[in-house]
């Protein structure tokens, strides 16, 4: 009888180790809301959760939770030895990387130095601006300056050295095809694409730049139609996947901000997934307003901010959020990371609008 007991109780501790080995974990459901220990954040109003789906999407990369976004500082050594920034990216593990494809000024990243990156970081995205010119690009020719191609906008007053370009221009797509074709070929896993929203500035008849003409329109003006427009700006965002795609089958195409391009037909098939700036919190820029400070963005706005992102998220593409703190704000920035986990998105709360180093606050919980 005792060897029976003893039997039937190996068979049970057998069968519940089996379970806890075997058994899939079953994820701590965030809190929807912030934590008693952030007053401030406390007053940001929640939107509507998101619908679940009854059939689950997978995600398009491999992002699995938090991101580096680093695009300066690469040119900052701590000593004769010491490789700096770069030595700080590959020893922060985070689940994705975006970097500027150029470390400095017409210098590129080394397909060891992108593999390097890729030790703690599953998927390495290389910054490129797609909606303005940059007069520190390798591709950037200094005759420009003094006789600007007929493509070419005006300066913008905010960040030195930005021109505004026609971006449906096929001259300058060629640019930027030839830089994305370098990034495939470097090693990185996709381009992450700046200035998209350049389709908003060249639908507003008030930007300031001089009347062009167009095959969209009679006449001579200075802006196309909206829907003009965003049809461009996708279409040259899918001819950007396709480029990366003839060096890299698996090459991904983030586009920053620009997220309401998700109501137009095409957005979704063109890219892989998405980063936005400045979504819960807002107005803190070192760069053009110092002493400034993060403050929570308004119900309005955030669902405005909030819904298209819901809508890429469902879509199987993956969000990466990015939203800009003073380095004293730990509280909002561990504010951040709860709402942004609790979106399913992937987060990186900033230090500084330079982005010119691993932020000090990415480590708020």
């Amino acid at each position: 009888m005792e060897l029976k007991t003893g039997i039937v109780l190996l068979l049970f501790a057998f069968f519940f180790l089996g379970c806890v080995q075997f058994n899939d974990p079953v994820p701590t459901p965030l809190p929807p809301t912030a934590p008693a220990s952030s007053p401030v954040a406390s007053s940001i109003p929640m939107s509507s959760p998101p619908a679940v789906s009854s059939s689950p999407t997978v995600e398009s990369s491999d992002f699995s939770g938090s991101w580096l976004y680093v695009l300066t500082g690469y040119d900052v050594f701590t000593g004769p030895d010491d490789p700096g920034l770069v030595k700080r990216i590959v020893d922060t593990p985070a689940d994705g990387l975006v970097v500027d494809a150029q470390k400095y000024a017409r210098v590129w990243f080394t397909s060891r130095e992108v593999a390097a990156f890729k030790q703690n970081h599953a998927t390495v995205l290389g910054y490129v601006s797609i909606g303005e010119a940059e007069d520190y690009r390798d591709y950037w020719n200094p005759d420009w300056t003094q006789t600007p191609p007929a493509w070419m906008g005006r300066v913008n007053p905010q960040w030195e050295g930005n021109v505004k370009v026609k971006y449906w221009d096929p001259a300058w797509q060629t640019i930027v095809m030839n830089y994305v074709g370098r990034i495939a070929r470097q090693g990185f896993d996709g381009a992450y694409l700046d200035i998209v929203d350049a389709y908003e500035y060249w639908s507003d008849e008030d930007n300031g730049e001089e009347a062009f003409s167009d095959a969209s329109f009679s006449g001579r003006r200075n802006y196309l139609d909206r829907d003009e427009a965003a049809a461009r700006m996708i279409a040259f965002l899918a001819l950007i996947r396709q480029e990366g795609r003839t060096v890299n089958p698996d090459f991904k195409v983030f586009p920053q901000n620009a997220q309401q391009l998700v109501e137009y037909p095409g957005y979704l098939d063109a890219i892989d997934g998405i980063g936005r700036e400045d979504t819960w919190y807002v107005d803190y820029d070192d760069r053009n307003a110092p002493g400034s400070v993060a403050v929570p963005s308004d119900a309005s706005r955030l669902d405005y901010e909030l819904e298209p992102l819901r809508k890429i998220k469902a879509a199987g593409k993956t969000v990466l959020v990015v939203d800009y703190f003073a380095p004293n704000q730990f509280g909002l920035a561990r504010d951040f990371r709860t709402r942004a986990e609790a979106e399913g998105f992937h987060l990186y709360p900033a230090d500084t609008r330079k982005l010119d180093d691993v932020s000090s606050l990415f480590s708020a919980r």
